[in-house]
C-alpha cells in the first residue's frame, strides 16, 4: 500500500481531534503528508443579510477556521510531519470525498459522533456518506489517541463471499506498522453455513503470502453480522476493525455493515471500499 496522502477533514471537534492525532501517528509512520480539510458553511447562504454584514460574518468565521488549521499543520511540523491546510467555503455542493482524487488521497482519517435511532436510519452521519462513497480506505476514529496508542490486535471481518485480497493488503500493511496481529473472522450465517474446512482453506490461502505477519484463523456463526462481529472485537479486546463495504445488510434499505459498525463502535473502524 502506497501511503503517501492522508486526508483529515475537521471540524475541530474533540473526536476530530482524536482523527487529526491518529493520522499523525500514522503519517509518521508511512512518511506521507496529512492535509487538513475543513468545509464551513458560507455566509452567502443567508440572501437576508446585508452584503456589508456578510463580510463582517465572514472575516472571524475564516479567521478561527485559519487558526485552527494552523494550529494543527503547527503540531504535525512539530512531528517532522508536512501538512498543508485546506479551507473550503460550502456553497451547498461541497463533499469531503470530492477531494480524494485531486489531492491524490490514499487514506481519509476523520472523526465521527456516530449516529443513532432517525438519524442513523434516514439521515445518516457525514462519516457514512464518506464511507459510503469513498474510493480510498477511510479510518473512522471517536475516543481519545494517547501518545501511546498502538495497534496490537486487528479484527479482519468479512463474509467473504466476494474478493478481498486488495483490501486485505490494506490490513496487512496497518498491522505492519505496529506488528499487529491480525484476526481473520468469516462470519458463518447459520442458515447458509459453509464448511469449515472450506473456510480453513480461504483463510490460509489468504493468509499465505505474508509469513511476516500473525494471524488467527476464526469463525462466528451468526445471522446478525454486525452482533458477530462486536462479541469477537470483545472477546479479543480487539484495538481496530477492519471491514470492506461489500458486505449489505438491510431489508427495504441497503446498506454495508460498515456503516453499522461506524456508528456503533467506540474503536477505530478501517472501512475499505
Amino acid at each position: 500500500m502506497s501511503m503517501k496522502n492522508i486526508l483529515v477533514p475537521t471540524d475541530f471537534s474533540d473526536c476530530a481531534q482524536n482523527a487529526a492525532k491518529a493520522a499523525m501517528l500514522i503519517a509518521d509512520k508511512f512518511k506521507a503528508t496529512i492535509h487538513f480539510l475543513h468545509i464551513t458553511a458560507s455566509p452567502d447562504e443567508n440572501y437576508h443579510v446585508p452584503h456589508t454584514t456578510k463580510a463582517l460574518i465572514q472575516a472571524p468565521v475564516k479567521g478561527h477556521a485559519r487558526s485552527e488549521l494552523n494550529e494543527l499543520v503547527s503540531k504535525a511540523s512539530q512531528l517532522g510531519i508536512y501538512a498543508t491546510p485546506l479551507l473550503v467555503f460550502d456553497n451547498g455542493n461541497e463533499r469531503i470525498e470530492n477531494y480524494i482524487e485531486s489531492l491524490k488521497i490514499d487514506l481519509v482519517v476523520m472523526g465521527s459522533h456516530g449516529a443513532s435511532g432517525i438519524r442513523e436510519f434516514i439521515i445518516g452521519s457525514n462519516t457514512q456518506r464518506v464511507v459510503r462513497h469513498s474510493p480510498v480506505p477511510v479510518l473512522v476514529i471517536k475516543d481519545s489517541i494517547h501518545d501511546q496508542f498502538s495497534i496490537n490486535n486487528i479484527v479482519f471481518a468479512s463474509t467473504f463471499r466476494a474478493d478481498i485480497t486488495k483490501a486485505f493488503d490494506v490490513v496487512v500493511d496497518i498491522a505492519r506498522l505496529w506488528k499487529a496481529t491480525v484476526h481473520i473472522l468469516f462470519i458463518n450465517f447459520i442458515d447458509k453455513l459453509v464448511d469449515q474446512d472450506m473456510i480453513n482453506h480461504i483463510v490460509q490461502m489468504l493468509s499465505k503470502p505474508y509469513p511476516d505477519i500473525s494471524f488467527t484463523s476464526n469463525t462466528a456463526e451468526a445471522n446478525d453480522e454486525e452482533w458477530g462481529i462486536h462479541q469477537f472485537v470483545e472477546m479479543v479486546d480487539a484495538d481496530m476493525i477492519a471491514v470492506t463495504t461489500q458486505d449489505k445488510t438491510g431489508f427495504l434499505i441497503r446498506h454495508s455493515v460498515a456503516e453499522d459498525l461506524v456508528n456503533h463502535e467506540e474503536i477505530p473502524v478501517l472501512v475499505i471500499s
